[in-house]
């Protein structure tokens, strides 16, 4: 009975910790998007100053 024991609870183990490992993942993976996207903002967003704005140093001067 022991051994049966034994091994629920290393089953249980495992699952936690894949179940944890699978939490790091996604969280890493949704901040990678989160990234992605405020990268491709701040890409599209200079397009439209590029179009719309005259550049003076670093700001940008709207009309």
């Amino acid at each position: 009975m022991d051994s049966a024991n034994t091994n629920h609870q290393r089953l249980q183990e495992e699952q936690q910790v894949s179940a944890t490992d699978a939490l790091i993942v996604w969280q890493q993976i949704k901040l990678l998007e989160r990234t992605c996207k405020q990268m491709e903002i701040v890409s599209d967003d200079e397009k439209v100053r590029n179009r719309l704005g005259f550049q003076y140093g670093d700001k940008f001067v709207h009309y």
